[in-house]
């Protein structure tokens, strides 16, 4: 478990960095890299888990890619809808490839992962909004999460 100075639970280890020999065969002992998943994200799997059996989560039937901003190597300028599910949640909603998307859940797009954070924390059957430019237009849906 990983705590803070307060010792309150703040993540859970879910795996370690080991190093590996010159053919690729891991040798003795990790290099001191760990990774763990928030204490709020494990709580609500392992609540799911013992209420319905298993992990259940929205989902938005898309992919992206994000857009950067003119003069900018980090924050997207949105994410271009490169990928769309037939008849999902927002190819129903209306949205389109080539659509862009600029703002989940009345939101800037700051990140790709914006749209990940909100599938995996909102079950299925709820409602976002989500605006996105569509040539010189901006529209906004609400997107039923599947």
């Amino acid at each position: 478990m990983l705590a803070d100075c307060a010792n309150d639970l703040v993540g859970v280890p879910t795996a370690g960095a080991t190093a590996s020999d010159s053919l690729g065969y891991p040798v003795a002992g990790n290099i001191g890299l760990g990774f763990a998943v928030p204490a709020a994200t494990a709580e609500r799997v392992a609540k799911s888990l013992i209420n319905e059996g298993r992990v259940v989560h929205g989902d938005f039937g898309l992919s992206v890619v994000p857009i950067l901003e003119p003069n900018s190597e980090i924050t997207p300028g949105g994410l271009y809808i490169n990928s769309i599910a037939a008849g999902g949640p927002a190819a129903r909603a209306g949205l389109r490839r080539r659509d862009v998307i600029t703002a989940i859940a009345n939101q800037p797009v700051k990140s790709a992962d914006q749209l990940q954070e909100t599938s995996l924390t909102k079950p299925p059957g709820t409602s976002v909004a989500v605006e996105f430019r569509r040539g010189d237009q901006i529209h906004t849906a609400d997107v039923v999460l599947g």
